[in-house]
């Protein structure tokens, strides 16, 4: 099964402030690597070689999008928000690897998102 690669972009009104609109994106890609990691784990029997270079195969491109996404997230101006998304952007890497571990991570950044959440509903 292939995994649909690329992230969700919501229509964004011409009020809203670019730094606004890019933790709103990156709140986004955040959140759909954290369901296509879920997906890897739910596709792939991992004890099967087999399977388990299938599950590297599709998810490298993943890993590669997660790889840079701190590195955007830390461009945020807004510094509270920032945190909790860096926290959820270095997870995603290892929530999107083909480990027995990984779920634990994709789980680990709920309460990072939620976080990352509340602080762009707040503005």
């Amino acid at each position: 099964m292939r995994l649909l690669i690329g992230s969700l972009c919501a229509f964004m009104p011409f009020t809203i402030n670019a730094a606004e609109f890019n933790g709103k994106e990156l709140l986004q890609q955040i959140k759909t690597l954290q369901a296509q990691g879920k997906q890897l784990h739910s596709t792939y029997d991992l004890s099967d070689l087999n399977q388990l270079r299938q599950c590297a195969n599709e998810s490298n491109p993943l890993r590669v999008q997660a790889k840079g996404l701190p590195e955007q997230v830390l461009k945020l101006d807004d510094f509270a928000l920032r945190v909790p998304l860096n926290q959820a952007a270095h997870l995603s890497f290892s929530c999107v690897y083909c480990s027995d571990s990984a779920i634990e991570s994709c789980d680990k950044m709920d309460k990072y998102l939620e976080r990352a959440n509340k602080i762009i509903n707040k503005s």
